[in-house]
């Protein structure tokens, strides 16, 4: 997976966040559970997250269709809850070794 694109979710998320905690509209929407409410700001990083998380999904669907191995840094990422699931990174497998040094 592209650490640029993980990290580009990663960052609209936390504007989308900061965001939602400072703006008096988009606080307002989220309390009524509606969209309508949102500002125009709001309502671009709620697009622009959701834009790069499918891209992150993407990445880890071709991945997971590729023939070569990949693994995930823990062995089961089920663990640590859905978003850390739906969210991590494969990583390819290059090659194997047998002791630390």
């Amino acid at each position: 997976m592209s650490r640029a694109k993980e990290d580009a979710w990663f960052k609209y998320m936390n504007r989308l966040r900061s965001h939602m905690l400072s703006c008096t509209d988009c606080r307002g929407a989220i309390d009524a559970f509606s969209v309508h409410r949102m500002c125009i700001t709001g309502s671009r990083l709620v697009v622009s997250a959701a834009a790069e998380f499918d891209a992150v999904l993407d990445i880890k669907k071709r991945a997971h269709a590729s023939l070569d191995g990949f693994v995930y840094a823990c062995p089961d990422i089920a663990v640590h809850g859905e978003c850390a699931a739906l969210s991590a990174q494969p990583l390819k497998v290059v090659g194997i070794q047998g002791a630390l040094f």
